[in-house]
């Protein structure tokens, strides 16, 4: 079974909500029949995936160590830990991957430009500055992993589980700059996304 989850928040922070309970509680599943919620605008949600991301700094909830929902002890959460936030903020990117779809796009295919992730769209850092709320990825052939993604956050930085390097374990989610390259050996380039149309 592993390790017990350690700062795991068992729902989304108490600053993530929606607007309408009925839209949540809705039975027939995530249908909005009458269009009474609202999902905020592109900013608003990126605004509250940055102070999501923010406010589990620190946590070990997605270390090697523990394990967090489908994922065991001794896995990357790096796509866990996106997906997580995301969600909380109403920008989830789903859960395509696995038998019944129960696991979120991988590193790698955030890396992947020919990989269709909805609502998440490719920006050319060439030609549009990544902002705070954005996706950064990359391919990197670890031996366990497709390669690593994390939130853009404030100031030049991400914010996404780390590689240990900060006398804590694998996995601990930490903001650094934003580095030029998310590993060892990258196979591709930074890979941006941006949440909205």
């Amino acid at each position: 079974m592993g390790a017990p989850m350690t700062n795991v928040p068992p729902v989304p922070p108490p600053w993530i909500g929606y607007s309408n309970p009925y839209a949540l509680n809705n039975p027939t599943g995530l249908i909005d029949t009458y269009g009474l919620d609202t999902y905020g605008t592109t900013q608003e949600i990126q605004n509250s995936i940055v102070k999501t991301a923010l406010g589990l700094v620190g946590s070990t909830a997605w270390s090697d160590q523990v394990e967090n929902g489908n994922y065991a002890t001794g896995t990357n959460k790096c796509n866990k830990f996106v997906s997580d936030v995301l969600g909380w903020a109403n920008a989830s990117p789903g859960t395509p991957n696995g038998l019944f779809h129960k696991y979120p796009p991988t590193a790698g295919q955030w890396a992947d430009p020919s990989y269709n992730i909805p609502g998440w769209h490719i920006i050319s850092p060439g030609t549009t500055t990544p902002q705070a709320g954005d996706i950064v990825a990359q391919q990197i052939p670890y031996s366990d992993a497709s390669g690593h993604v994390m939130i853009v956050g404030p100031n030049g930085t991400v914010i996404g589980t780390g590689d240990g390097n900060t006398r804590q374990p694998h996995g601990t989610v930490e903001q650094i700059p934003i580095p030029k390259s998310l590993g060892p050996n990258p196979s591709g380039p930074l890979i941006y996304r941006r949440f909205g149309p």
